[in-house]
């Protein structure tokens, strides 16, 4: 097969990149620096513009590139100041970690300066490529984790402590205390708090936020109840189905480093999804409270700031930047640091704002220190061992190894602090709230091999006992569902695995069916939707009726109890943009199953409005209203929506899918951001790691390895990737080599 070569500066000998027949890059070197140099190539060949984007979104500098449009993410990311915690970062790693990042960026770098077509985006925008840096790969990281954290739901739930009284959060989070454990239970933790009075002055100070946290399903299957007698890992992470995706499909190889998985671009490594050849490693996220917000008072000229401690008032640090804005006049931005950690919303004119503390930047972040050392670790003790430089973000990290052994791990930075701190923004000023260290490593909820003979994690609860991780975790549907489902188990196979990422069984369907089911309507129209749903079996299936019928209640039910209870905290000036889009939907969403028993007498109006929305989307032919067809997954590009004007040479198809977001087969139902039930979250990407035979693993993608519109591997996954039917993943040189549809040359400059 013949071979491509180019000659590039910053190898140290010939690197050969072999891409499968699904476009998955296959990287061969002889040291690992090269490996990392041709990951980066293979990173920015396949997602350039992706990772563009995200490294001028992480340093505030977005604006330049899109417009007004982009004015919001930098100011926010500005004050966020990731650039200066990435270098700071960069400099305090440990030499391996130092040595995969900089021959990365140097990997990505030159494949930059040799493209020969720019991507579409690029050319729509008349945009060139700047140099790339080491220290962005670490702030392209941090973009991608800094809102999974937990400050947009504070940020709502003080709205709501505004609005309605401290015991808003008693009705929305007391009941949620029984959902299954990843590990054994224990005592029951405190839900109580009044700040509203001190909050008070900072509800007036806050700016634009997104949130855009994700979830994700995984988990381990012992030897015990698998049919080859080693280990299954599998699983799925939820994110929006952005096109590129998040998640970039690779495999590096050099003496001693063999690794294949989902890397995130621009970033080395693997370090959420992938395997060596003895151990395979995946993650959920922990939902770990990382993030905490002090309403902060703030006094004296822009020039020299200063804000109230308890010894009095000190000055900040302070500075001013520039918000470049193409085709637009630049704007001015006051930069303000506190002791707590950057002022984000709010300023001294006002005197007051809220400054926020994050566990990424509040001190070093070493994550890729152990990102890298995971690569060559050989079981799961070792796994756990290389863990303990993980900050962010807190993951359920589950792993097996081909001696036979499962685990899970807690990975990542635990702050302990005040009770209080957990639920709202909390007073900077009084001195009460601080942080007062971590939880050390070794007090980090872990397990190895359990007598049930599987773990899997779901963003639930980890443990009811300490250490404290968070007040905020997905509902009891997916766990209660992959319990059973794990328990009924015996001879696993990878297709039995695969039938697992596809099931899309409810539970909290079925409960909120049985209260349709309750219901004796005299119109016929609603005495079938009703027999429909007594007759359903809870799967969001897209051949079903009655998923629709619940799917619609529940929006029509959830609508009425958000306006009864008024929980939409947009109508309030100062909230009008906090927690937007998913952020809200998501709350809004969820708060109408947990209050669900207080407004049952709505139910009958609420399956009455939604019979008539259904006639009139579907029309009136009951047998015609599927479920897939009201609720097709839409993946679409970030540009297109920050950019109406190029839409049209940014358009996505739609797929039918199944399941919603209480379902294995995750894809969200959100209708208070979306205009119907289309699905714009959920699986972005699959993966069945068989440890018996590593070629017999799969995996897929949302869309494809490439984000460039005019590949053949753009869309090449989209199909299986809808139909729950994975892709080979070759791993064994003999397999890579039977895949092998091209092969690509980098050499060194002599």
């Amino acid at each position: 097969m013949a071979a491509d070569a180019t000659v590039v500066d910053g190898l140290d000998a010939t690197v050969e990149i072999r891409r499968d027949g699904h476009g998955v890059a296959h990287v061969r070197a002889t040291t690992s620096a090269d490996a990392f140099f041709g990951q980066g190539w293979v990173a920015a060949r396949d997602r350039a513009w992706q990772i563009e984007t995200d490294r001028r979104k992480a340093v505030g500098r977005w604006a330049e590139v899109i417009g007004a449009a982009g004015v919001g993410s930098d100011r926010f990311f500005r004050r966020l100041d990731l650039a200066s915690a990435a270098r700071r970062d960069l400099a305090t790693l440990d030499r391996d970690a130092r040595v995969a990042v900089e021959a990365y960026a140097a990997g990505v770098d030159a494949a930059f300066a040799t493209m020969a077509d720019p991507p579409v985006e690029a050319r729509l925008l008349d945009h060139s490529f700047e140099t790339f840096q080491p220290w962005e790969c670490l702030a392209i990281y941090k973009l991608r984790h800094v809102f999974m954290g937990t400050h947009a739901r504070k940020l709502w739930r003080a709205a709501l402590v505004a609005r309605h009284g401290a015991g808003v959060l008693e009705r929305l989070y007391g009941r949620q205390r029984t959902e299954p454990l990843i590990l054994p239970p224990g005592g029951e933790l405190d839900v109580a708090i009044d700040l509203a009075a001190q909050l008070r002055p900072g509800l007036d100070a806050l700016d634009a936020l997104v949130d855009e946290d994700g979830g994700s399903n995984n988990w381990a299957v012992a030897p015990s109840r698998t049919a080859s007698g080693a280990p299954l890992l599998a699983g799925d992470p939820h994110r929006a189905l952005d096109v590129p995706n998040v998640y970039h499909q690779n495999h590096v190889r050099a003496p001693g480093l063999d690794v294949i998985g989902l890397s995130f671009p621009g970033v080395p490594a693997f370090p959420h999804f992938g395997h060596n050849e003895r151990l395979a490693w995946c993650i959920t996220h922990g939902m770990a409270d990382d993030q905490d917000l002090f309403v902060e008072q703030l006094d004296g000229p822009a020039h020299d700031p200063r804000v109230r401690t308890p010894d009095g008032w000190l000055t900040c640090s302070h500075r001013n930047e520039t918000i470049a804005v193409r085709d637009g006049d630049d704007i001015d931005l006051e930069i303000v640091h506190t002791d707590h950690g950057p002022l984000l919303w709010g300023g001294v004119d006002g005197g007051v704002g809220i400054s926020m503390r994050w566990t990424a930047t509040a001190e070093p972040d070493t994550t890729l220190d152990a990102a890298v050392a995971m690569l060559t670790t050989k079981d799961v003790g070792e796994l756990d061992a290389a863990m303990a430089p993980w900050v962010v973000p807190v993951n359920n990290l589950v792993a097996a190894d081909v001696d036979g052994s499962i685990a899970y791990l807690l990975r990542g930075r635990l702050a302990e602090r005040p009770v209080a701190n957990r639920w709202v923004p909390v007073p900077g000023w009084t001195g009460e709230h601080e942080w007062t260290g971590w939880v050390p490593f070794a007090e980090r909820p872990r397990l190895r091999d359990p007598e049930r003979g599987w773990i899997a994690t779901t963003n639930n609860r980890v443990a009811d006992e300490p250490p404290y991780v968070s007040t905020d975790y997905a509902g009891p549907s997916r766990q209660r569902r992959i319990r059973r489902l794990l328990d009924e188990t015996a001879d696993a196979t990878v297709d039995a695995m695969v039938a697992i990422l596809a099931d899309d069984v409810s539970s909290t369907a079925a409960g909120f069916a049985a209260r349709i089911a309750a219901l004796a309507p005299s119109e016929p129209r609603a005495t079938e939707a009703v027999e429909r749903v007594r007759a359903w079996d809870h799967r969001m299936a897209p051949d079903s009726v009655a998923a629709s019928i619940y799917a619609v209640t529940r929006a029509e039910l959830t609508a009425a109890i958000v306006a009864a209870e008024r929980l939409d905290v947009t109508d309030l000036a100062s909230f009008g943009r906090v927690v937007d889009g998913y952020g809200l939907a998501r709350h809004l969403w969820s708060a109408g199953v947990t209050l669900l028993d207080d407004h049952v007498d709505g139910l009958a109006d609420a399956l009455d409005r939604a019979l008539d929305r259904l006639t009139e989307a579907m029309g009136p032919d009951m047998d015609a209203w599927h479920w897939g067809d009201l609720h097709p997954a839409e993946p679409f590009h970030p540009l297109s929506v920050e950019r109406p004007d190029l839409a049209e040479h940014l358009a996505m198809p739609s797929v039918p899918t199944g399941g919603d977001g209480d379902t294995l087969r995750s894809a969200w139902v959100l209708p208070a951001h979306t205009s119907g039930f289309a699905a714009p979250a959920g699986s972005v990407a699959r993966y069945v790691f068989d440890l018996a035979d590593w070629d017999a693993s799969r995996w897929s993608v949302v869309h494809g390895v490439s984000g460039d519109r005019s590949s053949p591997h753009f869309l090449d996954q989209l199909a299986s990737w809808s139909e729950v039917a994975l892709v080979p993943m070759p791993f064994t040189t003999a397999a890579v080599d039977a895949a092998t549809r091209s092969i690509e040359v980098l050499r060194p400059e002599r």
